[in-house]
């Protein structure tokens, strides 16, 4: 079984933030969680995993027309009886 709970929030609107050939007009922030339940009717291989993270998303403009998205995210994983695990992402997408 697999329950996912994310929350958007509204981008938060600058005056271009930056310099006239570089700048930021918005920024979104994601927050998300899943849970996670593999064989749930088997005792020994039954295994529960939960993780929390976030994201922010950057709307930059390059040179007055080329449109980027600047992505940052943080996410960590729970395991029963494990250590945590975390990861940080980031990703460009050129639009």
């Amino acid at each position: 079984g697999k329950l996912m709970l994310e929350w958007t929030l509204p981008p938060a609107r600058f005056q271009r933030i930056g310099f006239p050939w570089v700048y930021c007009t918005w920024m979104r922030t994601a927050l998300f969680t899943t849970g996670l339940a593999t064989s749930v009717g088997s005792e020994e291989r039954h295994r529960e995993l939960v993780n929390l993270g976030g994201q922010f998303d950057f709307r930059i403009v390059w040179m007055s027309g080329l449109s980027m998205t600047l992505s940052l995210g943080y996410a960590a994983a729970w395991e029963q009886d494990s250590r945590p695990e975390s990861e940080f992402m980031i990703s460009l997408k050129i639009l």
